[in-house]
């Protein structure tokens, strides 16, 4: 949002978040985060929402790039055409986010303008607009570095639960990024809290569908999987959800844009 903000602040907020994510449905986390920048730094909301959404765009975009790539070398030997579908699935998604920053970045105010919209919704999406492409280039190349070391550690997580649970089905490491990172995006669905049932459901029917894992074996590597990834962030998000200064905040200065007036601390 063209600030700067300290890593540990950042981290709390961005830990709180995901303890939010997982609490409750419509990816509410994210709104939270914006909100908790408000309250605590002198930034508008309008524009911290622009950052948030970017956020997660890239996200989605590396994850997406990443799981293709995953995808490609575990099924190199063939692909079955349940695999055409994932990968048709993913490269559509790719390109409609791609598509998407292409319209808002060019389009995007002269659409609000010519919107039959109040002069402050036109505000707000200028701000917002700006908190989006407030990233400068030169740290694009560090962020993308950084967030493909984030997303490695999902797959190797799940690589090394079913190494741990000692099933013996041709995963690899590549089909640990794959069938992870198809988890992460299934969470990005905003029916249940932290995509609860849907990512299980989609694991075990990939894990069991396309590596012949048994039934059981399938759902037992997506229990333990997502019982260190979800219950961990639950449980030592609680915590510092208790013990952290972010939920509580004070009152910004300098807000602009709709819904921009100062925030009131949360205790």
């Amino acid at each position: 949002a063209g600030m700067r903000v300290r890593l540990r602040d950042s981290t709390e907020i961005i830990f709180i978040g995901w303890l939010v994510n997982c609490l409750v449905p419509a990816k509410l986390g994210d709104v939270y985060r914006a909100y908790l920048l408000r309250l605590n730094f002198d930034v508008s909301l309008s524009r911290t929402f622009g950052t948030v959404f970017i956020e997660r765009v890239f996200d989605l975009f590396t994850i997406a790039l990443l799981g293709l790539a995953a995808g490609f070398w575990s099924f190199r030997d063939g692909m079955s055409p349940e695999v055409r579908i994932i990968f048709g699935i993913g490269l559509a998604f790719v390109a409609a986010l791609a598509i998407g920053l292409f319209v808002v970045r060019n389009f995007g105010r002269r659409i609000i303008t010519r919107l039959p919209l109040p002069k402050r919704a036109g505000e707000f999406y200028e701000r917002f607009e700006e908190g989006v492409f407030s990233i400068e280039a030169r740290r694009v190349p560090l962020l993308a570095v950084v967030t493909v070391l984030i997303w490695a550690t999902e797959a190797m997580r799940l690589y090394l639960v079913v190494l741990a649970l000692g099933f013996e089905f041709p995963l690899g490491i590549s089909g640990a990024f794959f069938v992870a990172l198809i988890a992460s995006l299934l969470t990005a669905i905003p029916l249940t809290p932290a995509g609860l049932g849907i990512v299980e459901a989609g694991v075990g029917s990939i894990l069991v569908g396309l590596y012949r894992a048994t039934g059981d074996e399938a759902a037992a590597i997506v229990l333990v999987d997502r019982a260190i990834s979800v219950l961990s962030i639950i449980v030592l998000g609680s915590i510092l959800y208790l013990v952290s200064s972010k939920t509580r905040g004070g009152h910004p200065r300098g807000a602009h844009g709709l819904g921009d007036t100062p925030a009131r601390p949360a205790g």
